[in-house]
């Protein structure tokens, strides 16, 4: 059984250019808010890692589903339960 999904991000801003500019629209379209600038780095830092995995991840012709980002992108880390999924 093959499930697709579309990389959220890529069809929700296609004219946003960084990574940073996603991060606040992604937090925007979620209603993300946090306690200070110091959580606000940490979960960017976590999104971004994540991000990275899932244009990676969709890239590979070979894989038989696509990956995408959701409201849970910037509180997991998904390189690891990637890792551990496709040991």
């Amino acid at each position: 059984m093959r499930c697709y999904h579309f990389l959220f991000l890529v069809s929700f801003m296609p004219l946003v250019s960084s990574s940073g500019e996603l991060f606040q629209s992604w937090k925007q379209h979620y209603g993300k808010h946090y306690r200070n600038i110091k959580e606000e780095q940490n979960r960017y830092a976590i999104w971004r890692r994540n991000l990275e995995l899932v244009e990676r991840h969709n890239k590979l012709n070979s894989s038989a589903f696509l990956m995408e980002m959701n409201r849970f992108a910037d509180q997991v880390r998904l390189l690891n339960m990637y890792e551990y999924a496709c040991v």
